[in-house]
């Protein structure tokens, strides 16, 4: 019997993405990925300055039914009841 001492270790690749050992995945530009992050970035922000959360209708036809309907304390209630 051979003692843990001198067993033998057998180096093996260590596994990155998807078991694929780190030198087979390829090298990624750092500089092209912080360019890409960047214009992302300033996409969102763009995109930020032009939301409008005012309440705005939709679709007429929907406001105009929910207009005519009975309402009690603000919630519809069918046109038979009683509160």
């Amino acid at each position: 019997m051979h003692s843990p001492r001198h067993a033998k270790v057998v180096e093996r690749p260590r596994l990155g993405w998807f078991g694929t050992a780190d030198r087979v995945r390829p090298k990624v530009d750092t500089e092209l990925l912080a360019q890409n992050r960047c214009i992302a970035i300033l996409r969102y922000k763009e995109k930020k300055k032009t939301r409008r959360f005012d309440n705005r209708v939709r679709y007429e036809s929907r406001k105009a039914m929910a207009d005519s309907r009975k309402r009690v304390k603000g919630r519809f209630v069918k046109a038979s009841e009683n509160c």
